[in-house]
């Protein structure tokens, strides 16, 4: 799994360093069911998994 900033990760999330982590777990759910593969069938879209669990991995471990 590829490395991810703090700052890019809650980027990619829509979410800054003010937002509540309730809401960064809300808004990762949200996104990961907008792009989940099995949902929506484009090969694309399992970059995009990847990267929003880099991006949450990242956060979970700077809590």
């Amino acid at each position: 799994m590829r490395k991810v900033s703090i700052d890019d990760a809650l980027r990619l999330f829509g979410a800054d360093r003010a937002t509540p982590w309730d809401e960064i777990r809300s808004l990762y759910r949200k996104h990961v069911r907008s792009a989940h593969p099995d949902l929506r069938g484009d090969e694309h879209e399992d970059d995009m998994i990847v990267s929003l669990n880099a991006a949450y991995a990242t956060l979970v471990e700077a809590t």
